[in-house]
């Protein structure tokens, strides 16, 4: 219940935000909708992974400071699918199995983005995303465990985004985009409580398809 107060919060603060800028020079918000898929990086325990396609989309609003110089704040909601094997389970009678674990992780992105365009004069404009950007876990589930509350992420993770893409003004004024981003896990814990357990999980940078629009 708390994290949906802080993610309804953030929203109203962002809603707030863009509907204050819509009238003032050097603003634009926009949306962003496309796919990713986690990149394990420490598989752990014999564990093997076979990532799958999720989802990602959010809103974001920044200020340019020059048609080559932008900075932009974002909300964004990822789903990540992972496929693991090689983890033993025990049943109430002690048997021993080894079930192919798909788990899927759905988390609020809140980064702080650089974004430098290139060749301004041009009809597409490539550029450049860089910044940092905090996660919260918002549910954890599997196939598994029935219960959400068996499998939880334990904290919150510290990322840096960098992103490289293409954009496109169209005759209104408004734009097109698509970016291919990658979201680098530098700080939090990879531990996971599986059924009041700790135990090490993979921890994954994750990279990621978008389209966007902005006004």
């Amino acid at each position: 219940m708390k994290k949906r107060i802080v993610f309804f919060a953030i929203v109203l603060c962002f809603a707030s935000f863009i509907k204050a800028s819509n009238d003032a020079g050097g603003f634009y918000y926009g949306i962003k909708a496309g796919i990713d898929t986690p990149l394990i990086s420490n598989t752990g325990f014999g564990l093997t992974s076979d990532p799958r396609v999720g989802f990602a989309g959010g809103i974001n609003g920044g200020y340019s400071f020059s048609p080559d110089f932008s900075m932009q704040f974002e909300i964004n909601y990822f789903m990540l699918t992972n496929d693991e094997t090689g983890i033993a389970i025990f049943d109430p009678l002690g048997q021993i199995s080894y079930p192919n674990i798909v788990t899927t992780y759905h988390y609020l992105q809140i980064p702080l983005l650089i974004k430098s365009n290139f060749m301004s004069n041009a009809d597409i404009k490539p550029f450049i995303t860089i910044g940092p950007a905090i996660e919260f876990q918002l549910a954890t589930r599997n196939n598994i465990f029935s219960n959400t509350n068996n499998l939880s992420w334990s904290a919150t993770r510290g990322t840096i985004v960098t992103g490289i893409g293409a954009e496109y003004t169209l005759p209104n004024g408004n734009k097109i985009s698509i970016e291919a981003r990658g979201d680098w896990w530098i700080l939090g814990p990879d531990i996971a409580t599986v059924s009041g357990n700790l135990i090490t999980i993979p921890f994954y940078n994750v990279v990621s398809i978008l389209l966007g629009y902005s006004i």
